[in-house]
């Protein structure tokens, strides 16, 4: 590959965008060859990986990192394997690079049919998350974009060892090698230097902590994606069941590592049954939960310690819930689309016109009735799929992020050459 010193940022974006170019028009038979190539490597280095994170985390130790942070650093067995079946569930999907037929909604032209293309190239920056790296690739390769990736100094170790199994692969196949450029975590290129700069990058993708996500989103001059973790909202009806209400928080923190639709607030109305909802409060601090609540439940019980009011719009990313009062359920989604994180709300009730107002009102991204928003990279089913991560309301291109993330169209008029004007 080629280095900085002879190439500078501007000619390497320049090479990626036509090796995307390139990898649109190489067959999808190539393409997923190499992201089976890539599934076969991760599983036979497996030992190797695993012995580069365990050098990450032993660094990153001795720095003053929180608990979640090596949550999400710690590679093991079971995740490597959800690594290697969302490659192999990808590379099962079809093609996504095809004319497709049919019209557009309110287009000046009449259509015969559009294409759908790469983006061309794509930028992924991310921290602790060292798995990033190769879930991003394997979504580039599908569909025909270029990546240039740059990781933390926590993941460094792990990084640039997925990095050279990336371009091990790429050698391989039948595929420009110039689709990948991985940046180490050095001071020589910053993230600063990928999305501050007039780079002609067309989609910047940061994962990470919020803090972390905002700081890209703030030096943009690309598109940037802001992908969303944690303070989702649950509504609770007066009319839905409590047993629902606790199993659905429960199983949203379920996600290995990162649990990126979490409920972490909880809105109810006054007229709740309290008996009820001491249930909901002792099943959660059975599992572990921490649990906080607004001025009004706080004086009815005593032991639920005072959510700030930054608090509703910031997620805690562990296990910790907050339970809050509004007067009605028009008030609660009001709410909830002030200060949720916007990419999976909840809904429970029994009443269908109350479904039918939180779906017209909510402005989530995601909504979910009567169901747990608990995310997995892999959607099963007929029409099953893999996702990187949730983006919110926000953000220009909402909901789960993956294939159809990173396409874009270009629509095809066809004539028959009559009536042309000479």
């Amino acid at each position: 590959m080629h280095n900085l010193q002879s190439l500078t940022l501007k000619d390497l974006v320049d090479q990626a965008r036509q090796a995307s170019v390139n990898l649109a028009q190489t067959s999808v038979q190539f393409r997923n060859l190499a992201l089976k190539d890539l599934a076969i490597a991760l599983q036979s280095q497996q030992d190797a990986i695993l012995e580069a994170n365990t050098l990450d985390l032993e660094t990153t130790r001795d720095l003053a990192v929180t608990d979640l942070a090596l949550q999400w650093l710690k590679l093991t067995p079971d995740r490597m394997g959800i690594v290697r079946q969302f490659i192999e569930q990808l590379a099962g999907l079809p093609d996504p690079l095809q004319v497709r037929s049919g019209t557009v909604a309110n287009s000046l032209y009449n259509l015969s049919g559009f294409r759908v293309m790469p983006l061309g190239v794509v930028c992924g920056l991310y921290e602790f998350l060292p798995e990033f790296p190769v879930l991003l690739a394997s979504l580039c390769l599908k569909t025909g974009n270029s990546l240039m990736v740059r990781g933390s100094a926590e993941t460094s170790h792990t990084h640039a060892l997925f990095s050279e199994l990336i371009k091990t692969v790429l050698s391989k196949g039948k595929l420009d090698q110039r689709c990948f450029y991985s940046f180490v975590s050095d001071r020589a290129v910053t993230p600063k230097d990928l999305v501050a700069q007039a780079l002609p990058i067309d989609l910047v993708i940061p994962y990470g902590r919020p803090s972390f996500i905002r700081d890209i989103a703030q030096q943009k001059t690309a598109p940037v994606l802001t992908p969303a973790i944690g303070n989702c909202y649950l509504f609770w009806s007066s009319t839905g069941s409590s047993d629902l209400v606790r199993s659905i928080v429960v199983d949203s923190h379920l996600g290995v590592p990162d649990a990126v639709n979490a409920i972490e607030k909880v809105i109810i109305t006054p007229n709740t049954n309290f008996s009820l909802l001491n249930v909901v409060f002792n099943h959660l601090r059975e599992k572990k939960f921490t649990l906080k609540a607004d001025e009004t439940l706080t004086a009815e019980f005593p032991d639920l310690a005072l959510a700030e009011d930054r608090e509703w719009s910031t997620p805690y990313l562990n296990k910790t819930v907050a339970f809050k009062v509004a007067n009605s359920v028009a008030e609660g989604i009001q709410w909830m689309n002030a200060h949720s994180s916007g990419h999976a709300d909840c809904f429970v009730t029994d009443s269908y016109r109350e479904s039918q107002q939180f779906t017209l009102g909510t402005t989530s991204a995601t909504a979910f009735i009567n169901s747990s928003p608990r995310f997995s990279r892999l959607a099963s089913g007929p029409y099953g799929t893999v996702a990187l991560g949730m983006i919110g309301r926000s953000s220009f291109n909402q909901g789960a992020m993956g294939v159809e993330t990173l396409l874009k169209r270009s629509h095809i008029v066809q004539g028959v050459g009559a009536n042309i004007a000479c």
